[in-house]
């Protein structure tokens, strides 16, 4: 009892180094290593060519010749556009710190994996580099109207490896959020924009759960727990599972039903189906498909297209 007593007074570090189990293995959850996140280009190289005004006074190929101009360059969605490269060159230098923070969140939080230190045995592990990192633009003219909006672009290409190093799932993956546009009438001038840390904060978080959901599904996949005439429930919660997201399921005979998820919760979502197919003849244990906001899949038309009689 003594010597019970004694190990119960050591520090974690002490135990580790006595050899104690890795607290992954005792608790049942798949131990996954967030490594580092590279760039294909120096941090500083950033701040001159992710969305800066000579880029965008000079591409006019690219439909937005006039966004560096005296009027535009003034506005809001501009200032913006500048404050969103700030915030990309200072995660960049810290190796992408808050993104790499949002993936260890949303895996730790599904309640099947815990996120370990390099070295864990046994552990997964999930690295990436940035590319496309920056900002675009875009417009659009009429003889009545002129529209012109900036898009910040991040991609990411990551790779899962096991614990001999072997890569067993990757890929590449890109998010596009707005940061501004401006819609120039006759008489009327309107302009719409985000601060550079808005959009930074939620385009590094809809990366990191695009990753950590690929990453996740490949280890434990999503499937159907339970099955009733009009819903599924699925074997994932939030955050990477949240309402309004759109899941794939095979019906009886093969066809492919879409659901919405109407109610996601710790480690479980409910979701409904969106149009045709039997849902109830789906099998718990059937394997689902994840389909990404900005995904064709999921944006594309839910019923069949009737000819209406005339």
């Amino acid at each position: 009892m003594r010597n019970v007593y004694r190990l119960a007074l050591l520090t974690p570090l002490a135990l580790v180094s006595l050899g104690a189990p890795d607290a992954s293995a005792q608790s049942g959850l798949i131990p996954v290593v967030i490594g580092s996140f590279t760039t294909e280009k120096k941090c500083t190289l950033y701040a001159v060519t992710s969305g800066s005004e000579a880029a965008y006074g000079r591409s006019s190929s690219a439909g937005y010749a006039g966004w560096g101009g005296a009027g535009y360059a003034s506005s809001a969605a501009f200032a913006y556009a500048r404050a969103w490269r700030t915030e990309l060159v200072r995660d960049c230098v810290s190796n992408f710190s808050a993104l790499r923070q949002s993936m260890e969140a949303a895996i730790a939080s599904s309640g099947k994996f815990r996120v370990v230190r390099a070295g864990t045995p046994g552990a997964y592990t999930l690295t990436g580099a940035m590319s496309e990192v920056g900002a675009s633009g875009s417009s659009v003219s009429t003889p009545d109207m002129d529209q012109k909006r900036i898009d910040a672009k991040i991609s990411v290409q990551f790779s899962l490896k096991d614990a001999r190093g072997r890569a067993i799932h990757g890929n590449m993956i890109t998010k596009t959020i707005e940061i501004g546009s401006t819609t120039a009438g006759e008489t009327t001038t309107a302009v719409t924009a985000d601060t550079g840390r808005t959009i930074y904060t939620q385009l590094q978080r809809e990366v990191a759960f695009a990753v950590a959901r690929s990453a996740a599904f490949k280890l434990v996949p999503l499937r159907v727990d339970e099955v009733t005439d009009r819903r599924v429930k699925l074997n994932y919660g939030t955050p990477l599972l949240t309402r309004g997201a759109v899941v794939l399921l095979e019906g009886p005979g093969g066809e492919e039903i879409k659901c919405t998820i109407g109610l996601a919760g710790n480690g479980y979502a409910w979701a409904e189906t969106r149009g045709t197919g039997d849902i109830g003849g789906v099998e718990p244990g059937s394997v689902a498909v994840y389909a990404e906001a900005d995904s064709p899949e999921a944006n594309s038309p839910t019923f069949e297209r009737v000819d209406l009689p005339f």
